[in-house]
C-alpha cells in the first residue's frame, strides 16, 4: 500500500468516526432534553398555526403558546416518532390543543394533537378579569357597534376589535362606552384569547371553523 493509500483510507475512517460522533451526540443532547422534560414538564395551550414540508417529504407543525408573558413559536414532526408524540386526530389549522414543555426550556415542547381540538370554553377555563380600555366605539350599522380595546397581561400589550349589538354594549350606549374601561375574561395560558373577541356578531363563522364550539 503506498503513502497516498494510505492517507485516503484515513481520511475514510475519519469521516465515519466524525458520523458516528455527530449522531451519538445528538442522541445525547435528545436524550437530555426528554430527561429535562419529563423533569420540568408544564402543561399549556398552543394554536396550531400550520403545516408545512420539509426534507424527504417530511411534513411539520408549527404552533405557538405564552411562557410567563413570551410568545413561543415553534415545530413538532406531524408523525408520531420517537420521541413519542401525540398524534390522536386531524389537526385543525389555528385550532387549540394542548402543549407540553420544559419550564427552564419552553423552546422545547410537544404539541399534543387531540382527537378534538380544544373548545372555547376549554381555552378561556383557566381564565383571569383584566380591565381593558376601549380605544374607539364606532357605530357600523343601525344595530351594531364596533369596539376598538386595547389590554395589558404579564406585561404584554394586546389589542383587538369586536361588534356587539347597541342593546348588549358592555359600557352602556356608544357614548358611554368611549375612552371607557370594561371587564374582560382573558385566558391565563392563551392571553390572545378572551371571551368578547368570540362574542363578535361577525365572527361566529369562527367558532365552527377552529372547532372551538
Amino acid at each position: 500500500m503506498t503513502f497516498l493509500e494510505r492517507i485516503k483510507n484515513h481520511k475514510k475512517e475519519t469521516f465515519l468516526v466524525v458520523i458516528i460522533l455527530f449522531f451519538g451526540i445528538g442522541l445525547i443532547l435528545k436524550l437530555k432534553q426528554e430527561e429535562d422534560l419529563d423533569y420540568n414538564r408544564k402543561l399549556g395551550i398552543a394554536k396550531l398555526l400550520r403545516i408545512t414540508n420539509g426534507s424527504n417529504s417530511h411534513k411539520w407543525v408549527d404552533y405557538q403558546f405564552y411562557e410567563n408573558g413570551k410568545l413561543i413559536e415553534t415545530s413538532d414532526p406531524l408523525r408520531a416518532s420517537w420521541p413519542n408524540h401525540i398524534r390522536e386526530g386531524k389537526p385543525v389549522i389555528r385550532a387549540f390543543y394542548p402543549v407540553e414543555f420544559d419550564r427552564e426550556n419552553p423552546q422545547y415542547s410537544k404539541i399534543i394533537i387531540t382527537e378534538r381540538p380544544l373548545k372555547l370554553q376549554q381555552v378561556l377555563k383557566d381564565h383571569i378579569s383584566v380591565y381593558g380600555n376601549v380605544l374607539l366605539a364606532s357605530p357600523v350599522s343601525d344595530n351594531y357597534v364596533d369596539l376598538r380595546i386595547e389590554y395589558n397581561y404579564q406585561g404584554v400589550d394586546f389589542n383587538f376589535r369586536t361588534r356587539l349589538h347597541k342593546d348588549s354594549l358592555p359600557c352602556g350606549n356608544v357614548e358611554s362606552c368611549k375612552e371607557s374601561q370594561i371587564k374582560l375574561l382573558v385566558s391565563k395560558h392563551y392571553p390572545e384569547v378572551n371571551d368578547l373577541y368570540f362574542k363578535s356578531y361577525d365572527r361566529k363563522n369562527l367558532l365552527e371553523q377552529y372547532k372551538l364550539n
